[in-house]
């Protein structure tokens, strides 16, 4: 039985959105309202037929259009508008697979293309289920032909459909059932035997038996769905439609009905209650942890486990965490669906130890599903212990992954039956493990994230330096209490102040130094001075680095070192002071060392001279370049070596055992300029117990240091060493060295003045004329007098420049030690080529960098004159039109920086000469003072680096190239 055909389209194709049911309902109301009439006996079977033929139209979307027929062997019916047309619906009836008629509907819409589909889904939904049951109709209509027991056609029908068919009388009696019975494991004669209620569910009983006694009353009743026990005791769900069966008189005699199996649509229709119901509770889970605060957790955790009870079959949960790395695993949550809580007979903390198998398989991210515990593998004995222990039935857990790791599990449990968990509950319970995982992990970081959030705000606020946070344009973000202090101001107070405004420095491209150096390099330190609220100024140092590179925020973190810097200055001077004092210590040590060394050379010439080595001793005296005496304590001279007689003059063969103040009044003091100051001297020479020295200046200009000093035995005086050594050259030297100093001095004092000059007293004078010949230029129109002036302009500026460059030189020369920082030197080199120019362009030049990206190199600032020395000198010595090109090479811990130019080249004798002050080679024509790169070589030798100059290897011209170590 099927819709055989339909002229226009391709079958039962069109969409609808009108539900089964819907549709059902309408087809159910439409036959089902004649055709109980029919069984009943109430109608005919021809009225029946007629009315639901003439009523099938209206069921249509557009009933206006639509016209039904039915053609049985013996008969026709058709509704009051019928007209065949091509648009047809038709269905065949059959019976005992022998066709015996054909329903159909006609659309009356004639002028329609034969391709278009004038029947929705719905309307021929609605047809097929009106067509059924007129099916059924003529089914038993020809039962009623024949008799009930005797028609073995009929009965072969009734036993070959899929549904159950019965008979009861108005007592609940059965008359009749056919066999499909046999589909649940009873033959009709064994549920003849007994009572056939028994195989209904007791709690489905009275409903049942309530509804046969309304169709007994003739009242209308929907169909009744009811579960039915097979003979292996498993439920059916089984849906009844009866109808009354009517004698002669009009009286109810009992029910006709059919059973139909509807076990599938309910487990489909409860499972996807269910699956509804999960969802939504998933979906409630999932918001109710959208936005929430710590303190509800606990709350929000037993409101989701709550939730979860309310769905499924489990009475406990519990949440246990694994993160802490021991063997311990700690339950954070339980519930209990009574409300209890945690109670004696909860499962609580775990070991490891306990649930080895279910834990392997936990870290393996598995889920772990017993519905009995008939299904736990063997080998997990120890599982088997704990969970019999605790009375649980069926279970699930879920582990709880973050990042691949396992860092806790949930378990729902069933203590009070076994449950067959579906797949949808398990991919429900593991949804709730990775949001409530996902939720504790996310608390957990929270937690860190809160911590260190206080931890960083006290050391930002108690902080020993300032911190300013700023936007690069010096709008102030925050700042800490340190910052408030030291400044003066109020906090609030700073929002309103620009940040640069703060430091009292002149600013460049509206920057001050430090963010300048900050937005090319990424951080910079560097000292400066800050303005206070009270109008005072302190020194500071700043520490300033990007916090966020990609919105410009800068984070400067100040230091004031105004006691530093006072410290520093009094230590300098300090150290300046050490530093004389330590030449001037040195210098006494050097002497009292030499004059050290005479004394141990002379005590132990004295120590040979108490001895039996006369000999010897008389050969070491001899060999000295000194001279030398000893007087003992009765003043007698008891040695000379011939440097002694021959440096006064004494005859050999007196002077031994004669007095030394004779000695010294006859043949010393004639030839001394300060005879009389040795002469006090010369008295005191016997009772001295210490060492003395002096000077003697001779009449003839000699000077002679002597020193005297006694000689002991047994720590008894045995008399006195007089020795004397000529000098004269060494004061001589001192003298001529002292002038020397003083002269070199004179002459740096004589090159900071001319500095001074060429800063002060000479620029004054020609910016006055560079005044008056732009003036002079503007108002001159003869042609020949403005070149001149011109002419003259150029040679002012250049006059201006060279005062300028000398400037320069002179402050490096007082340079002996740099700071360095990390410097782009691209970044540099592209600055220096920006200012050029204008140059460039007078002489219709350019300059190519053949590099890209950051060179970071250790240097200071002052490098940039380097690259503009070197661009200067390329333009002054390079043609009209042509380039000049700027590399910069890897030389493993250094930069190379090449300047390649293609002017007329240095002779290679010439070359070494270029780096000198005031030195200029090749063409004499170009003007200039010589000290550009005489300042590239001072920055170079201050930056530790290298220089020079080569030819260029692709023809005319020179490469200048320096060497920088890398940052």
């Amino acid at each position: 039985m099927s819709i055989i055909s339909r002229d226009a389209g391709e079958g039962l194709l069109s969409s609808s959105h009108t539900s089964e049911k819907d549709v059902l309902l309408e087809g159910n109301e439409l036959s089902c309202l004649f055709i109980f009439d029919f069984m009943a006996g109430k109608i005919s079977f021809e009225q029946a037929a007629k009315q639901i033929i003439e009523k099938l139209p209206l069921a249509f979307s557009n009933p206006y259009n639509v016209c039904a027929c039915m053609d049985l062997q013996d008969s026709f019916y058709s509704s009051d508008n019928f007209k065949r047309t091509n648009h047809s619906l038709n269905y065949n009836i059959s019976l005992n697979n022998e066709l015996i008629g054909v329903i159909s509907v006609y659309n009356l819409d004639e002028l329609a293309d034969s391709d278009i589909q004038l029947f929705s889904k719905k309307d021929e939904d609605i047809f097929k289920t009106v067509a059924n049951h007129v099916e059924l109709m003529v089914m038993h209509r020809n039962m009623y032909a024949s008799s009930f027991e005797k028609d073995e056609s009929y009965r072969f029908l009734i036993e070959n459909i899929k549904d159950v068919v019965y008979s009861i009388d108005t007592d609940m009696n059965l008359l009749y059932i056919s066999p499909q019975v046999s589909s649940y494991g009873y033959t009709p004669k064994q549920v003849f035997a007994g009572n056939w209620l028994d195989i209904v569910h007791p709690d489905d009983r009275k409903r049942l038996i309530d509804s046969y006694r309304a169709t007994i009353r003739r009242e209308f009743n929907k169909p009744t769905v009811f579960r039915l026990f097979d003979s292996k005791g498993n439920i059916h769900w089984m849906e009844e439609v009866g109808t009354p069966i009517m004698n002669s008189s009009g009286e109810v005699t009992g029910i006709n009905g059919i059973l139909r199996d509807v076990t599938e649509r309910k487990y489909m229709g409860d499972e996807l209650k269910q699956r509804v119901e999960f969802e939504k509770t998933i979906r409630d889970i999932s918001s109710s942890f959208i936005n929430f605060s710590s303190d509800e957790l606990d709350e929000k955790i037993h409101d989701a486990m709550e939730a979860i009870g309310t769905v499924s079959d489990i009475t406990q949960c519990h949440i246990y965490d694994s993160t802490s790395g021991s063997s311990l695993l700690s339950v954070l949550y339980e519930w209990d669906k009574d409300g209890k809580g945690p109670l004696d007979e909860s499962i609580g903390d775990l070991f490891i130890s306990k649930i080895p198998e279910l834990f392997k398989n936990l870290i393996s991210g598995k889920n772990i599903v017993v519905s009995s515990l008939d299904e736990l593998l063997f080998g997990v004995g120890a599982e088997i212990d704990l969970i019999n222990y605790f009375h649980i039935k069926s279970f699930v857990v879920v582990p709880m992954i973050a990042k691949n790791k396992l860092i806790g599990f949930i378990v729902f449990s069933s203590r009070e039956k076994e449950v067959q968990w579906s797949e949808f509950e398990v991919d429900m319970f593991g949804l709730v493990g990775m949001i409530i995982g996902n939720v504790l992990q996310h608390e957990r970081y929270n937690k860190v994230l809160r911590e260190n959030e206080m931890y960083f705000r006290s050391l930002f606020e108690e902080s020993n330096d300032a911190v300013l946070i700023h936007t690069l344009d010096g709008t102030i973000l925050n700042i800490n209490k340190k910052a408030c202090d030291m400044l003066g101001y109020e906090r609030n107070a700073f929002y309103n102040i620009n940040a640069y405004s703060l430091y009292d420095e002149d600013l460049y491209d509206e920057f001050p130094a430090f963010a300048r150096r900050v937005l090319a390099e990424g951080s910079a330190h560097s000292e400066s001075c800050m303005n206070k609220a009270d109008g005072g100024v302190i020194d500071v140092s700043i520490s300033s680095s990007f916090v966020d590179r990609n919105k410009r925020v800068i984070q400067s973190i100040v230091q004031d070192i105004t006691e530093k810097k006072k410290v520093e200055q009094e230590l300098k001077s300090y150290r300046l002071k050490l530093e004389d004092k330590v030449k001037e210590r040195t210098e006494e040590l050097s002497r009292v060392n030499e004059q050290l060394e005479e004394e141990i050379l002379e005590r132990n010439l004295i120590e040979v001279l108490m001895g039996e080595h006369e000999l010897l001793l008389e050969n070491v005296l001899e060999s000295s370049g000194d001279s030398i005496a000893f007087f003992d304590m009765g003043n007698k001279a008891k040695l000379m070596n011939s440097q002694f007689l021959d440096m006064w003059k004494i005859p050999e063969n007196i002077g031994v055992d004669m007095d030394y103040l004779d000695i010294f009044a006859e043949f010393v003091f004639p030839h001394l300029e300060n005879a009389e100051y040795v002469g006090s001297k010369v008295r005191e020479f016997s009772s001295l117990k210490e060492k003395d020295s002096g000077l003697l200046y001779f009449k003839d200009g000699r000077v002679v240091e002597y020193n005297l000093f006694p000689v002991f035995k047994d720590g008894v005086i045995q008399g006195h060493v007089y020795n004397c050594r000529d000098i004269t050259i060494n004061k001589k030297a001192e003298s001529e060295l002292k002038k020397y100093a003083e002269d070199l001095e004179y002459s740096n004092e004589l090159k900071d003045l001319f500095a001074d000059i060429l800063r002060h007293d000479l620029l004054n004078p020609v910016g006055i004329v560079k005044g008056f010949l732009s003036v002079l230029i503007q108002k001159e129109k003869d042609p020949s007098m403005l070149d001149m002036l011109r002419k003259v302009e150029m040679s002012n500026q250049k006059v201006i420049d060279m005062i300028g460059m000398a400037s320069k030189l002179s402050r490096l020369d007082s340079v002996e030690k740099i700071e360095f920082n990390v410097i782009d030197l691209g970044f540099m080199i592209n600055i220096a080529k920006t200012n050029f120019g204008a140059m460039f362009e007078n002489k219709n030049m350019r300059a190519v960098c053949r590099f890209s990206g950051s060179y970071f190199a250790k240097a200071n600032i002052m490098i940039e004159e380097v690259f503009a020395n070197l661009f200067s000198n390329a333009i002054k010595y390079s043609p009209e039109g042509s380039t000049v090109y700027v590399d910069i090479l890897d030389a493993g811990d250094e930069w190379k920086v090449q300047f390649t130019d293609f002017g007329e080249g240095i002779s290679d004798e010439d070359k070494p000469l270029v780096f000198e002050r005031f030195k200029r080679v090749g063409n004499s024509s170009i003007k200039g003072s010589g000290i550009g790169l005489a300042i590239v070589r001072k920055i170079v030798d201050l930056h530790g680096g290298s220089f020079g100059v080569e030819d260029n290897p692709d023809g005319k011209g020179c490469v200048f190239w320096i060497t920088l170590k890398k940052g």
